[in-house]
């Protein structure tokens, strides 16, 4: 949870950063667990998927919302 957080926020300091989508995604999903205790999240996410170039804060946004 520590580092979730921590990435997190770390994705909010820097405008264009390489993103690790599936990480990005779980640090997300650690960070909004409460509201999640009654549903069931499935992940698939492509073995080999590659870091983009992505404003991370506006990802974190995207994956809370």
């Amino acid at each position: 949870m520590i580092r979730a957080i921590k990435d997190y926020s770390y994705m909010d300091q820097m405008p264009i950063q390489e993103v690790d989508i599936p990480q990005s995604l779980e640090n997300t999903l650690a960070m909004v667990a409460s509201r999640l205790r009654k549903m069931e999240v499935i992940r698939d996410y492509e073995p080999q998927l590659p870091c983009v170039s992505a404003y991370g804060r506006e990802l974190n946004q995207v994956w809370t919302a």
